[in-house]
């Protein structure tokens, strides 16, 4: 048996890393050469991430509920009430139309096994390309380190125009007690699937390019 962790602090016994069992529909395992490539190191919830700032005081998530909602946009804390997007955001979220042709990024989470953990057509994207180091990362976009093990970035250009909302990351509390990832990059949010750079035939791995600061994802 080998044992697994998971990014979100449990683990999970395979009998090889061939046969790992599924962890959900929306979960896309990797061909084992691009696996091969990616190490990235088990989460320690005891250790604050790179990034994270000692705090005082607890980190509160309010929301900011969007009061109008244009025509052609959805609510956001509707489309999503479990995780209320808007509380990721420090201020109420604004609708803005992304033209054709705008450039996105997203860093999509993975696990030691090689198994993407969130979506790569999901909600949360940027304008900007992942900063230089994890560090500054992890900071801006207030990425707890649980959420998401770095499995690459996409960088995708829109193909059609495209309704968002955009804001600033609000503060979340790090994965060890007592430190706070301080936001303050401009995302945005879009209802899972909107954005999508796999249709059409094209890989996950295809799309997926290494962050700057992965040193163990060596180009082959």
């Amino acid at each position: 048996m080998i044992t697994y962790p998971r990014t979100d602090g449990t683990t999970m016994e395979v009998a090889s890393a061939q046969t790992a069992p599924s962890l959900g529909e929306n979960i896309v395992l990797l061909p084992r050469h691009v696996i091969e490539r990616l190490y990235p190191p088990a989460t320690d919830r005891s250790r604050p991430e790179p990034g994270a700032e000692p705090v005082k005081y607890n980190i509160e998530s309010p929301r900011h509920p969007v009061e109008t909602v244009p025509e052609g946009w959805k609510d956001p804390d509707t489309v999503d009430p479990k995780e209320k997007p808007t509380t990721a955001f420090t201020n109420t979220p604004q609708p803005m139309t992304l033209p054709k042709g705008t450039v996105v990024y997203r860093v999509i989470g993975q696990s030691p096994d090689g198994r993407l953990t969130s979506r790569v057509d999901g909600s949360w994207w940027a304008l900007d390309p992942p900063p230089k180091t994890e560090a500054e990362w992890r900071s801006k976009y207030a990425i707890c380190g649980h959420w998401n093990g770095d499995g690459g970035y996409i960088k995708y250009e829109l193909e059609t125009d495209v309704r968002v909302w955009i804001g600033e990351v609000a503060p979340q509390p790090s994965q060890a007690k007592g430190y706070v990832l301080k936001g303050g990059a401009t995302q945005i949010w879009v209802e899972s699937g909107t954005i999508n750079p796999i249709r059409s035939g094209v890989r996950p791995e295809d799309v997926l390019h290494p962050t700057p600061w992965n040193e163990r994802w060596k180009e082959t």
